[in-house]
């Protein structure tokens, strides 16, 4: 029997080790995996601790190891991956990143978006998606801020929200042939 979509409850928690639940979507068919990551931060950049700009300690950790094929769904502590995921990652309320040994081919869904590896699929975050000199992105980005550093290859296109111009003509001071502001005296 072949499993073709899974779906991952939770994936890992830094304070009781790492523990990986799987559960596909047949209905009459219900598998848990479970074993022990090592308790171990990842090698690479990041830590699992503390951001360092207000956001919460990531608690989830795919490791550089492990591969999975399905998508995934977070909490709101957020995840980062090391290793290579085959679906979608989905963490609305998170921070989802990629590692530079990390790699996702599907969607990425959440609040903050942070890529230094490779993704091959869309970001969509409600917050900021920052792309790292290491980053290799291909596909659609949507969010309300960017920051890419140098270095990242990005193919694709971006788009923020619509932002909504004020109606009317503002009122500015005029110039005049030498860049010198002039009052302008408005009526009759």
């Amino acid at each position: 029997m072949s499993i073709k979509r899974m779906h991952v409850a939770q994936i890992g928690d830094q304070a009781c080790g790492h523990l990986l639940e799987i559960k596909t979507h047949m209905n009459f068919f219900k598998t848990f995996i479970s074993w022990m990551l090592p308790r171990a931060a990842p090698r690479s950049g990041m830590s699992l601790s503390t951001l360092g700009n207000g956001d919460s300690a990531l608690r989830s950790w795919v490791g550089h190891n492990l591969n999975i094929n399905g998508d995934m769904v977070v909490d709101q502590f957020g995840v980062r991956i090391d290793g290579r995921i085959v679906g979608n990652v989905t963490s609305s309320d998170g921070l989802v990143m990629v590692g530079a040994g990390g790699s996702v081919l599907g969607t990425i869904r959440a609040r903050r978006i942070i890529v230094s590896g490779t993704v091959v699929g869309n970001l969509i975050a409600s917050e900021v998606i920052e792309c790292n000199a290491s980053a290799q992105v291909q596909g659609h980005i949507s969010s309300a801020g960017f920051m890419i550093h140098a270095g990242a290859i990005v193919r694709g296109t971006m788009s923020a929200p619509e932002v909504k111009l004020p109606v009317g003509r503002p009122q500015t001071p005029a110039n005049d042939e030498y860049g010198q502001q002039q009052r302008v005296q408005q009526g009759g």
